[in-house]
């Protein structure tokens, strides 16, 4: 399984998901990290929540934690199979897997 943070520098989390200028992906099976480079998504002046929901889409995300999703793009992940998780703000992408893995994020969708 394949889980999204946006993160703000591979540590800590971003507080939004379209202007994230990265992604780390965790691969449940490995214990694999991968870091993704969203800046090109981020540095937009339009669309930065629609172009980074595609790449989740693109990139065959299975969870998706994240502080806040504008609505633009969550009306595209909600038609996908993605599950969204509500991160803490001020969280390191550590903090945020180890509540997941406890069961203890608010599932947004």
């Amino acid at each position: 399984m394949r889980i999204a943070i946006p993160s703000e520098d591979k540590i800590l989390t971003a507080s939004h998901f379209g202007r994230a200028p990265w992604f780390v992906f965790f691969e449940t099976e490995t214990k694999e990290y991968k870091y993704i480079d969203n800046s090109s998504h981020s540095d937009s002046s339009h669309g930065a929540g629609v172009n980074t929901a595609s790449l989740m889409l693109e990139s065959e995300v299975d969870t998706l934690i994240s502080p806040i999703l504008g609505p633009k793009a969550t009306d595209l992940i909600k038609n996908s199979s993605i599950k969204v998780y509500k991160a803490p703000e001020n969280s390191t992408v550590e903090e945020v897997l180890t509540l997941y893995f406890k069961n203890s994020l608010e599932i947004q969708f």
